[in-house]
């Protein structure tokens, strides 16, 4: 198969893992506030099937090429901040395996996309630092936060957000007295990531690396964020 060729056939794979994306963006529905507004998921499927419609019917042109750059570098950038906040989606982090071999694949088919990856991925930079905002240190964490707790809870929360607020101030301080020192809760802010679209998101995961995370969209109860913990691995 030639470089073109693979190249058309993964835009086709990226609009697909877009859709897929967008489709688990939109069935975690709740009743608590969005952050971020726009699914990047539509953006992505929109983004990825006008550009495979551009491949099959306009062939290679410079547009193509460096829409395909530009996309490379949104996806990196987004994939290392969803790894540095502890949330590893692996449909994104595949989406940004698949933008790297779009990328290997534009300058097998051009070498002239080397000098235009150069010029376009600070639009890169740029692009995902208007929709995240500059990064900000994290929020205070709670006075439980120990370095031998059991499990680790961060809540991504924004301002004017009551649903924040109901978590700060009826769900977690019961659970916080019932687990001690054994849970450690932290609070950053939502814009911090991206991926983040209600608010709170509580990241949940344990002191040991190898079990997984869990994750919860919108304000939850008291006993469905115990019962979460538990499963986790912490208990009271």
């Amino acid at each position: 198969m030639s470089a073109w060729k693979a190249l058309v056939a993964l835009l086709g794979v990226q609009a697909v893992l877009a859709a897929a994306a967008a489709t688990l963006e939109w069935t975690y529905a709740c009743g608590a506030c969005r952050a971020g507004g726009i699914s990047l998921g539509l953006v992505g499927f929109a983004f990825y099937t006008g550009l495979f419609l551009s491949a099959l019917f306009a062939g290679a042109t410079r547009f193509l090429f460096a829409a395909l750059l530009i996309g490379f570098g949104v996806h990196v950038l987004l994939s290392v901040q969803l790894l540095a906040a502890g949330l590893p989606c692996w449909i994104c982090l595949g989406a940004a395996g698949v933008s790297v071999l779009l990328a290997v694949l534009s300058v097998a088919c051009d070498r002239a996309n080397l000098v235009r990856m150069a010029l376009v991925l600070p639009w890169s930079v740029l692009l995902v630092l208007a929709w995240s905002g500059l990064p900000r240190p994290a929020g205070t964490a709670s006075a439980t936060v120990t370095d031998t707790a059991a499990v680790r809870l961060v809540v991504f929360e924004q301002p004017d957000c009551p649903y924040c607020d109901d978590l700060r101030d009826r769900v977690l301080p019961p659970i916080e007295r019932e687990f001690g020192p054994r849970l450690q809760v932290s609070f950053r802010s939502a814009k911090e990531l991206p991926a983040v679209r209600r608010t709170p998101t509580l990241v949940i995961s344990p002191g040991r690396r190898d079990q997984p995370t869990r994750i919860i969209e919108g304000l939850p109860t008291a006993e469905s964020l115990r019962a979460a913990l538990v499963e986790i691995g912490g208990r009271p």
